[in-house]
C-alpha cells in the first residue's frame, strides 16, 4: 500500500509541476513615432492670416522632425529637424517670433527661424536668426517684400520641443537715423518694429538733459494735427511675462 501511494504522490507531483511551469511569452509593442505633418516643405502649414497672429503656446512640434540639409542661409547651419510654414503677407515687412521654453509653455530649446522666398527644391534666403546661447526665443524683422507673394517659414531648433510661432505684418517706416537733424517723419499712428537700434549717429544731442548721453538711440518727428494729449508705447519685440526683454 505504501508503495502504491508513493506512486500516486509522484505522478499528482509531476501533474502539479507541468500545470504550474508554463512557458511565457512577452511581446515588446513597437514605439509608433511619427514625422510633423509639415515636416517637409512640400507640406508646409499655411498661416492664412499674418496680421498680428500667434498660435497658442506650444501649439506646434518639431519632435521627429527629419531635416532639408544644408541650405544656403546667411546663418550658415544646416536645416537639421525644421518644421515648415507658408505666409502671404498683406504689407512689405513681417516681423517673425518663435518662443520655445519661455516660462515652461514650451519644450523646444535654442529655437531658429529661416524666411524663404521661391519654390519648395528652389528655394532662396531672405533672412534668418537664431536665438542666443540660453535664450530659448528668436525673432526675425525682414522688410522689402512682394505683397502677395508666397513666402516659407522654417523652425529649427537646438533640441526638439513645442513651440510658439507669432507672424505680424505691417508697413515699415524709413531706417532709423541716429541725429535730430535726420529724423524720420512719421505720417500717422501706425505701429511698426526695429530689429535693433545700433550707434548713436554724428553728435550727443541730449548733452544737458536728464539722460546726459545717447546709448543706441533714434530720432523721429511728426506733425500734430490738433492740439491735445499725446500717448505712444515703446514695447521691446522680445517681450514676454518672465523673460528678461531689451532695455528701452
Amino acid at each position: 500500500m505504501k508503495c502504491l501511494t508513493d506512486r500516486l504522490n509522484k505522478s499528482l507531483n509531476s501533474r502539479i509541476l507541468w500545470v504550474w511551469i508554463p512557458s511565457f511569452f512577452i511581446a515588446a509593442s513597437p514605439i509608433l513615432t511619427a514625422q510633423p505633418t509639415n515636416d517637409l516643405c512640400s507640406s508646409a502649414l499655411h498661416i492664412p492670416n499674418v496680421d498680428a497672429y500667434c498660435s497658442d503656446p506650444g501649439e506646434f512640434s518639431n519632435i521627429d522632425a527629419t531635416g532639408t540639409g544644408q541650405l544656403n542661409t546667411s546663418c550658415l547651419i544646416p536645416l537639421v529637424n525644421e518644421v515648415w510654414f507658408t505666409v502671404i503677407p498683406q504689407a512689405p515687412a513681417l516681423l517673425i517670433q518663435v518662443s520655445g521654453n519661455v516660462n515652461g509653455l514650451g519644450t523646444m530649446q535654442g529655437p531658429g527661424v529661416f524666411l524663404f522666398e521661391g519654390t519648395c527644391g528652389s528655394l532662396n534666403d531672405v533672412g534668418c536668426n537664431i536665438s542666443s546661447a540660453g535664450v530659448n526665443v528668436t525673432e526675425l524683422t525682414v522688410t522689402d517684400l512682394v505683397i502677395g507673394g508666397v513666402y516659407y517659414i522654417a523652425v529649427v531648433g537646438a533640441t526638439t520641443g513645442t513651440f510658439q510661432i507669432c507672424v505680424d505684418a505691417f508697413i515699415p517706416p524709413p531706417t532709423p537715423e541716429g541725429d535730430c537733424s535726420e529724423a524720420v517723419v512719421l505720417c500717422d499712428k501706425s505701429s511698426f518694429y526695429i530689429e535693433n537700434l545700433i550707434g548713436i549717429g554724428d553728435v550727443n544731442e541730449v548733452n544737458g538733459t536728464c539722460i546726459q548721453e545717447e546709448f543706441a538711440s533714434v530720432w523721429y518727428k511728426w506733425t500734430c494735427e490738433q492740439s491735445g494729449t499725446l500717448k505712444f508705447t515703446l514695447t521691446p519685440n522680445n517681450n514676454i511675462s518672465g523673460f528678461e526683454s531689451d532695455d528701452l
